[in-house]
């Protein structure tokens, strides 16, 4: 069984705050991409652009309270007896205060024996030792083609605002089946609001639908 070497930093203080470790000294890469968390509120720094993509899943999950990316680093003996330095991907809070560590990977990348390898190496410390698990992130099987053309047309919609009355009144005139979006684009020019403004409202969640679908005239949205 592999073993804990030493944390870097307190799993409390990991866990408090927006800790990013420095990619440039303790990476065999440099930053490629920063992307604005609108859920955390915060900057991620992320190794690829497909991180990146396959982050975009939390910003949509309506479990995710908020993540950060690159949490802390530790070093850990492997099954060889040498010393191993180990970043997680992501820190996720759940709904409910709990936690999880994300790996994230592309279809190749979540089979290949050197991420199962080092998985089953770390699963032991992270469970043991930390105290929350730690999860493959499958981008193909999370995000099929369908999903991610929606996580990308929403992700424009993120940086909008909604203001709360309007919102509030809108949602109002929804019932609890929900409406189709050419419906509640309907409802939404009723109080001078653009289409914009409806996209914002599923960007920010305030209407829910099947993310395994292309948005159309059709689409069945359900007030959150």
């Amino acid at each position: 069984m592999s073993k804990r070497s030493e944390l870097s930093t307190s799993l409390e203080k990991a866990l408090k705050t927006t800790l990013v470790r420095n990619l440039k000294s303790t990476s065999h890469g440099r930053p490629m991409v920063i992307a604005k968390s609108f859920i955390s509120k915060t900057s991620n720094v992320f190794e690829s652009i497909d991180e990146k993509w396959a982050a975009e899943s939390f910003e949509f999950d309506p479990n995710v309270e908020c993540y950060i990316s690159q949490p802390f680093s530790f070093n850990y003996e492997n099954p060889n007896g040498r010393i191993v330095r180990y970043t997680p991907d992501l820190l996720v809070r759940y709904v409910g205060r709990t936690y999880k560590f994300i790996e994230l990977k592309d279809e190749r990348g979540a089979s290949s024996a050197k991420t199962l390898k080092k998985h089953m190496e770390v699963t032991p410390i992270f469970e043991d030792i930390i105290g929350y698990p730690i999860e493959i992130f499958n981008r193909a099987e999370h995000q099929p083609k369908r999903t991610f053309a929606n996580l990308q047309l929403l992700n424009r919609f993120q940086r909008l605002f909604l203001d709360e009355t309007v919102t509030a009144l809108i949602k109002s005139k929804v019932g609890k089946d929900g409406c189709s979006f050419a419906e509640l684009t309907t409802i939404a020019e009723a109080y001078e609001q653009p289409v914009s403004y409806v996209m914002t409202l599923l960007a920010k969640q305030e209407f829910t639908f099947d993310m395994t679908e292309i948005v159309t005239p059709n689409t069945l949205l359900i007030a959150a």
